[in-house]
């Protein structure tokens, strides 16, 4: 089972435009909404968009700026219709 998908590229480069918006699409329709079909009563969305920060406790983190990550939620769905 793979728990983290990575790509490595050869040098530093800019990103196409549009770029993390699609792969974040791709993330939701690939990953997260088999998942949910798979698991009723489940959610599953992409989250975390952006530099990956390096936490240093218990200070504000710093990011790296080379690194774009994507990390992806799950929980427990909502009953549809729920009032609050």
């Amino acid at each position: 089972m793979i728990h983290i998908i990575e790509i490595e590229l050869p040098f530093a480069m800019e990103l196409p435009n549009g770029f993390e918006r699609k792969l974040s699409e791709f993330i939701d329709r690939e990953i997260c909404r088999p998942y949910e079909a798979a698991n009723p009563g489940r959610v599953m969305w992409p989250a975390g968009h952006g530099f990956k920060p390096l936490w240093r406790e218990p200070e504000e983190p710093e990011y790296d700026l080379s690194v774009y990550q994507i990390s992806v939620s799950e929980r427990e769905g909502s009953p549809k219709g729920e009032k609050k």
